[in-house]
């Protein structure tokens, strides 16, 4: 579970802990720096391809389970309205539903191996992602919360109330 959200669907808190691990280890605003992450992450072809083939696998599972439930239904409603054999109806309004349950495991599963991919990504690469936003590196940990919550607070809310010091590269 997220620290401080509730889902009402176990894979709302599969993506709440994803965003609760990024802001309460590190102080990274996961939503907002996600995308500019994953510009950085290009870097390395390795990452970026096991966070490719990750979403890849977790779009497959989610469009398999949402094909599956529709398939049910349109054959659930079909019979009910046309259908001649109490069997099939039976096999469909059965077993239709096990199968979208097992899918439902697999959509889990997925995405529990994209969200791991994506905290080792972030564990490893977030010092890029603040040196290609030309904020300093921290120090310590308390001074890489800082430091991430003086470039949401800039980046997020266009605050300016905290002078940010941008560290260049040498021309």
């Amino acid at each position: 579970f997220g620290e401080r959200e509730l889902a009402p669907t176990r894979l709302g808190n599969d993506a709440a802990a994803l965003r609760s691990y990024c802001l309460t280890r590190y102080g990274i605003e996961f939503d907002f720096f996600w995308p500019r992450f994953l510009l950085v992450v290009q870097n390395d072809a390795k990452l970026s391809d096991s966070l490719a083939m990750a979403k890849i696998q977790l779009d497959f599972s989610i469009l398999t389970l949402t094909l599956t439930v529709a398939t049910v239904f349109a054959w659930s409603v079909f019979l009910f309205v046309e259908g001649r054999s109490l069997w099939t109806a039976l096999a469909v309004i059965g077993l239709g539903p096990l199968v979208a349950y097992g899918w439902l495991g697999i959509v889990h599963a997925s995405y529990s191996g994209f969200a791991e991919t994506v905290r080792s990504a972030i564990d490893l690469h977030r010092f890029e992602l603040l040196a290609a936003l030309r904020h300093p590196l921290p120090a310590s940990t308390d001074e890489e919360k800082d430091a991430w919550a003086a470039v949401s607070r800039l980046s997020i809310l266009n605050s300016h109330q905290a002078n940010v010091v941008f560290q260049h590269p040498a021309s």
